[in-house]
């Protein structure tokens, strides 16, 4: 692991691309300070996934009509990103439930070759175990940026549950992380910052800290009444049990 830096997003749209990806609908801005964990939390299909690919430097940002500007830039970091849907490029497919390691790189070194370098592991018959695993041996590789995607499946409370204890029992002070848990819920429970997405065109609706010490029960006052905030202020994103993948 390098010395920590802070992490700078900054994501716009081309104008007049025409593409079927994620599209900002305006500039999307955070930094995230070293060793923080932010959690993406937003409706299906508002980019969140995608998010994730072009910080782990895997999304044609060109193709996709997206500027992106990210500092330190991707090919510079030693990422490990736990991701559970398929990632193809070039005909190169890695397996539901994968741990993607990608080292530093030289910044012309194609995408496809950095795919193929790449390592993963996983097994399709058992998810949340296979999730576990995978979170585990990311972790090993002590990364300087953690990038987790949601699971491809609902994953019932007592499996979210062990992932988000996992989860927390192998983090590092200092590891910066942007992850997507089990919902808002879950996202509360372990974020130190809080980046809610709009449903498309994307906007990035609110970027909140949450200075609480974990492990968190759920049921401290900032965190009950944050939550009925974000429920009360943006009626109809998250359903009532506040899972909003």
């Amino acid at each position: 692991m390098r010395p920590p830096d802070p992490l700078s997003v900054h994501l716009g749209r081309v104008d007049g691309a025409r593409t079927q990806a994620f599209f900002p609908a305006s500039d999307i801005r955070f930094t995230l300070g070293p060793g923080q964990m932010a959690c993406l939390v937003g409706p299906r299909g508002c980019g969140k996934t995608a998010i994730l690919n072009l910080l782990a430097g895997l999304e044609g940002r060109a193709a996709a009509g997206i500027a992106a500007g990210i500092q330190p830039p991707p090919h510079d970091l030693h990422i490990a990103y736990l991701h559970s849907q398929t990632v193809r490029s070039n005909a190169i497919g890695i397996a539901d439930s994968a741990v993607l390691v990608l080292p530093p790189v030289a910044a012309a070194m194609p995408l496809a070759r950095r795919l193929a370098s790449a390592t993963a592991s996983g097994r399709r018959d058992a998810p949340a175990l296979s999730r576990r695993d995978a979170l585990v041996a990311a972790l090993r590789t002590e990364p300087d940026l953690l990038l987790i995607d949601a699971p491809r499946r609902d994953i019932d409370p007592s499996s979210a549950r062990l992932f988000r204890e996992v989860l927390l029992a192998h983090w590092k002070p200092g590891l910066t992380s942007i992850v997507m848990v089990a919902g808002l819920d879950d996202a509360l429970l372990v974020a130190d910052r809080l980046l809610v997405l709009s449903p498309r065109p994307t906007r990035l609706l609110a970027d909140m800290a949450l200075d609480l010490p974990r492990p968190r029960s759920g049921i401290e006052p900032a965190l009950t009444d944050l939550r009925e905030d974000l429920l009360t202020s943006h009626p109809g994103l998250f359903p009532e049990d506040g899972h909003a993948l």
